[in-house]
């Protein structure tokens, strides 16, 4: 294959990711670095360059709030440990900081953007590895609470059992949500022997329609649903691991 330039004058480049922004088929790359992140788009026969950020990234991904507007996230510095949102600009200059995610990763390494719960924006998985000066990795998944990006829900994944060095949303059971596998959630499941484990969360402040959920379909065998309790105002977000059998309730005595 044969080499192009896109920039030289970067430092301590670590992390990029392509994206689609404009109107052309070509994808463009959005890139972390020690002058902030970069937006580069070949166009007019050569590479443009765009300044997003000023802090120093060591890794970016890009998604859409609640309303549509673009958001680009960062793990900064390189190895850091903080994980910041960017929300794009009405105009021109330099993308404004909504909200800091977090402060207190230890080596933060990997960054994952989509919507894995089935709500017409994208969530934010932030893992980090703990690999220098000791301590404990693990994995936060973050949930937009307003179309500004200024809110959102944390939730803890998982701890010491995953040290993270990249992260990959796919849709990996045909279920049209993307997917985080981790494997420390199978085995928690397997350790309390009950029938499900039901991961719950609350619903985001722009989907408080419970019709904007799916109904659950109890006689399926491979039952992933999405429904809301009147009772606690909860959604179950995924039923990790359900035997396939017929005629099962999702009651509140159901031994889950």
């Amino acid at each position: 294959w044969k080499t192009e330039l896109i920039a030289d004058f970067l430092h301590l480049s670590h992390n990029f990711h392509p994206v689609n922004w404009d109107s052309d088929p070509e994808e463009e790359l959005i890139e972390a670095a020690k002058e902030g992140v970069w937006h580069f788009d070949y166009s007019g026969g050569k590479w443009n360059s765009k300044q997003l950020t000023k802090d120093f990234a060591g890794e970016i991904r890009d998604g859409r709030l609640p309303g549509g507007k673009r958001f680009i996230v960062t793990v900064e510095p390189m190895h850091g440990t903080k994980s910041a949102v960017y929300v794009e600009p009405e105009g021109a200059g330099l993308w404004k900081q909504a909200a800091v995610l977090d402060e207190k990763l230890q080596d933060g390494h990997a960054l994952a953007c989509a919507d894995y719960l089935g709500i017409g924006s994208d969530q934010i998985v932030v893992g980090w590895r703990a690999m220098n000066g000791g301590g404990v990795p693990g994995i936060k998944f973050f949930a937009p609470l307003d179309k500004a990006g200024t809110k959102w829900r944390e939730q803890q994944v998982s701890a010491k059992e995953v040290a993270v060095e990249d992260i990959k949303a796919a849709d990996l059971n045909g279920d049209g949500l993307a997917d985080i596998d981790i494997p420390d959630l199978l085995a928690f499941h397997e350790a309390h022997g009950r029938l499900a484990t039901v991961p719950t969360i609350r619903p985001m402040l722009h989907t408080q329609d419970p019709t904007a959920f799916p109904s659950a379909r109890p006689e399926s065998p491979a039952l992933l649903a999405i429904v809301e309790t009147a009772s606690s105002g909860m959604v179950v977000a995924r039923l990790t691991r359900v035997p396939p059998m017929t005629n099962l309730g999702m009651r509140n005595n159901c031994p889950m």
